[in-house]
């Protein structure tokens, strides 16, 4: 992948984007990389679509200036990622984008409601990609999605530090990120666990001066291996948060509410995870988890494995490679993704 980095010193002229661009190329306003930390899952998935792709990556200073240049030379297919939440780019993307450019959203944030700005994107676009599709196909004030819509899901990135399941562990039940409204299985638990049994990981805050004090990158997932359980919720919105993913990966039994994309990623209720909802007693089931973790273990291992087997980056890669050269074929496009790229 060519990456293009544009400083306010170092401004990048037509012809070098001439120069460096293949047919394809992967327009992103930079505030959606440059803010965000090095190790932030958003990255690695941005990164293995662009790769997927064969994709040239632009970060720009300028965004506006910078991918109106690129459109100039009339690409083939431009992908985009999450540019409708940045409304003075969207309808302008919109008028300038040439007819003959295909363009595919990677839309990540499914959650929020529908702007008529992103309305007007996903309307332009010829294929959008998502972690997560229930939420998305479910939005009524997007009925025509569905026909557009590819879904791949999030995974956990290829430097993540392995672990066994720990024997060993703590008998404590993490709860780690956001509460709240909007995660209320999460809340219930802070409310009804007694503290002995709480592991609690305050939401990092990716953005703010606290998140280099966090506990984010390897230190989370050795945090993670070294309690016995931890819990989630797919939040007011029914979606699945990398925590499906990080807890069972790192050997700790994954307690979290059921949700319709589960399945399709692999996991069955009961065997890769213990399910339950705002009707569960939570002091009771956390306690007979941590009283005798042995009897969990075998729910912990298969955990692991399914997420070993399915959602590591390497798995992501082959996926992404199949989805890229899908797209391309229903668009019509004479074009493959990158043989040369072996990925990660």
């Amino acid at each position: 992948m060519t990456v293009l980095q544009q400083t306010d010193e170092r401004p990048i002229g037509r012809q070098a984007l001439r120069n460096a661009l293949s047919e394809r190329v992967l327009a992103v306003p930079a505030e959606s990389l440059r803010r965000d930390p090095a190790g932030y899952h958003k990255r690695a998935y941005v990164r293995l679509i662009a790769d997927a792709f064969g994709a040239d990556l632009l970060r720009f200073r300028n965004e506006a200036g910078a991918i109106r240049d690129v459109l100039l030379l009339e690409p083939s297919l431009v992908l985009t990622f999450n540019i409708p939440w940045y409304d003075r780019y969207s309808d302008w993307l919109i008028r300038v984008l040439p007819e003959s450019t295909r363009l595919v959203t990677i839309h990540d944030d499914c959650r929020r409601q529908m702007h008529p700005a992103l309305a007007a994107v996903l309307d332009r676009s010829d294929a959008v990609i998502a972690p997560i599709r229930e939420p998305v196909l479910r939005n009524e004030q997007f009925p025509g999605i569905s026909r557009k819509f590819w879904r791949l899901p999030y995974f956990v990135p290829g430097d993540a530090p392995h672990y066994a399941v720990n024997s060993q562990a703590q008998r404590k039940c993490v709860v780690a990120g956001a509460t709240g409204p909007k995660y209320r299985l999460r809340t219930k638990a802070l409310r009804e666990l007694p503290q002995s049994l709480i592991a609690r990981l305050p939401h990092p805050g990716y953005w703010r001066a606290s998140y280099r004090e966090a506990t984010v990158g390897a230190a989370y997932f050795e945090f993670l291996n070294n309690h016995v359980c931890g819990l989630t919720c797919g939040s007011t919105y029914g979606y699945v948060v990398m925590k499906y993913l990080e807890i069972p990966y790192c050997g700790a039994l994954l307690i979290a509410e059921d949700l319709p994309d589960l399945a399709e990623m692999g996991y069955e209720a009961g065997t890769h995870f213990v399910p339950v909802d705002q009707e569960t007693n939570l002091g009771r089931l956390v306690g007979e988890v941590c009283s005798c973790p042995t009897a969990f273990r075998r729910v912990r291992e298969s955990g692991q494995k399914l997420v070993e087997q399915r959602h590591t980056e390497q798995a992501r890669w082959r996926d992404a490679r199949r989805m890229a050269a899908e797209i391309l074929r229903t668009l019509g496009l004479p074009l493959t993704p990158s043989e040369s790229s072996e990925g990660p």
